[in-house]
């Protein structure tokens, strides 16, 4: 009976010894530490994984004075002072580059003494680093969008509201967005007043617009006009508009920005007026450059008939030799003079879109011998021998009669112009498998390098060799070539060297051509 009664007695001290190593084994794998320091600043208990941290086993410091171990943190001595008074509180402690969220608790004993302070840290390094990357990344971004120069950000939740927002919800930033719609009231959106502020004619069509945003979610990109309400400016706006659905909350959200385009459409009007202008210009030149041409003619034709009557002495002799050379210039004169008109008719009725290709199915080799025949005299001046090629595999193409032949008569006239005496210009046609190609090549004094995409526009002449300076003419041979045969869909090549001639070729369009099957096929 004995024994079990000290047993019983032992009982209450067992379990609480129990409890005791209990708790401690828990407090052994939890991530804190747990400390308690009497009135003189000794540590009387240091427990908890979270030692590991501070490089610590626990009860490792125990009997220590905190006042010498924290010496060197005037911070926490500072805490421990407070807590060591008998105030409860809780603090941030920052050890090297750990921190803690730590809790002070006073201790008293059995007649209510203050005896010490139990504490508590849990540690929070991980939790302050997310913590201040994320206001980091916030403070960024809202200095982003204040600082916005000329954007508005909108951002509105769905809501029941007279505009389907939710009004506190809604907001305008950006560094000019009070400046661009004078529309912003203690930081928060008046809806009503910007939807006051767009422009009478464009009210209905952004109202519209942002309606079918709401109810059917329709991303938006449209332009419209403000009148800024204090200035009374009108101003142009772009406004991107989407919609966003938070699954997690069941909100809907309406996201936009607004940037103001003013300064662009002013210059796009500008630049729409310069070209109005300029092409009313250009086309009144054309006009000009018409109608002057052909009152030109008239009196052409007749200097340059007459000049001839004289220099054949078709009416008699002259009597005087002199006065027959006078005739004889006249006429070349008057010549050249009629052939700059022809050019100038041409590259008017270009610009002006009144060259109409009509088709026709020409045979290549008879238009080769005509254009030919009409160049040997300028050939033979020179002791320029011409030779005419055309591939047995070419023998029909599509194109217009008089364009084609004036292709290629500029081209052979500007490989004899410009090829010295007894050279050799040679014209040639081939069929390749993107179509028929036709080459004017020659052994003149060429051209260099930076000047070839010069000669290719209008009124551009190269004045780099003395058979150059000694042409006359106005710079349109080679553009007239390159827009009759675009104007055919094909394209133009050019290649050249200086002293080593150059080569020009015209190339159609596959379609273009028509090949004929031999007999008997």
């Amino acid at each position: 009976m004995g024994s079990n009664t000290n047993e019983h007695r032992q009982r209450p001290e067992d379990l609480r010894l129990a409890r005791y190593a209990a708790f401690v084994d828990a407090v052994g794998h939890a991530p804190i530490v747990l400390f308690q320091i009497d009135c003189d600043g000794t540590i009387e208990l240091s427990e908890g994984k979270g030692l590991e941290l501070l490089g610590l086993k626990p009860g490792q410091v125990v009997g220590l004075s905190v006042f010498d171990l924290y010496a060197d943190y005037p911070d926490i001595l500072k805490d421990l002072r407070r807590a060591l008074s008998g105030e409860s509180f809780s603090t941030i402690t920052v050890v090297e580059d750990l921190m803690f969220e730590t809790s002070y608790s006073p201790m008293f004993d059995q007649q209510g003494r203050l005896s010490g302070t139990l504490g508590i840290g849990t540690n929070i390094t991980e939790r302050h680093k997310a913590e201040t990357a994320l206001r980091d990344t916030e403070r960024r971004f809202r200095s982003f969008v204040e600082n916005m120069r000329h954007i508005i950000f909108c951002h509105g939740e769905k809501g029941t509201g007279q505009h389907g927002y939710t009004f506190q919800q809604a907001y305008i930033a950006g560094a000019d967005a009070e400046k661009m719609t004078g529309t912003i009231r203690n930081g928060v959106a008046d809806i009503d007043g910007w939807y006051a502020s767009i422009h009478p004619d464009d009210r209905a069509y952004y109202l519209e617009t942002e309606r079918r945003r709401k109810e059917e979610g329709l991303d938006y990109s449209i332009d419209f006009r403000i009148i800024h309400p204090t200035s009374g400016e009108t101003r142009w706006m772009r406004e991107n508009g989407w919609t966003v659905h938070d699954d997690r909350s069941d909100r809907t959200f309406f996201d936009s920005y607004i940037l103001d385009i003013t300064d662009q459409k002013r210059l796009e009007a500008d630049l729409r007026e310069a070209k109005e202008a300029a092409e009313q210009a250009n086309s009144a030149k054309s006009r000009f450059m018409a109608k002057m041409s052909h009152e030109l003619r008239t009196p052409l034709n007749a200097i340059i008939g007459f000049s001839q009557i004289i220099e054949g002495e078709a009416m008699g002799p002259v009597g005087n030799k002199t006065y027959q050379e006078y005739a004889e210039h006249i006429r070349t004169s008057g010549q050249l003079l009629l052939d700059l008109i022809d050019d100038l008719l041409d590259m008017t009725r270009i610009e002006e879109d009144q060259v109409v290709i009509r088709d026709e199915t020409l045979v290549i080799a008879d238009i080769f011998d005509e254009v030919v025949a009409l160049v040997a005299i300028l050939a033979d001046a020179k002791h320029i021998r011409i030779e005419n090629h055309a591939s047995a595999a070419v023998s029909k193409l599509r194109a217009d009669s008089r364009a084609l032949r004036q292709m290629v008569l500029n081209l052979l006239s500007n490989a004899i112009k410009f090829t010295p005496d007894h050279g050799t210009v040679t014209l040639n046609a081939d069929m390749t498998a993107d179509g028929l190609s036709i080459t004017v090549s020659d052994t003149g004094i060429g051209i260099a390098p930076q000047h070839q995409d010069q000669v290719l526009l209008p009124f551009q002449q190269v004045n780099d060799h003395p058979l150059t300076n000694a042409q006359k003419g106005t710079g349109l041979g080679l553009p007239i070539v390159k827009s009759l045969i675009e104007l055919h869909g094909g394209e133009l090549e050019l290649q050249s060297r200086p002293g080593q001639g150059t080569t020009v070729c015209l190339k159609f369009p596959a379609d273009r051509s028509v090949i004929e099957q031999p007999v008997g096929t």
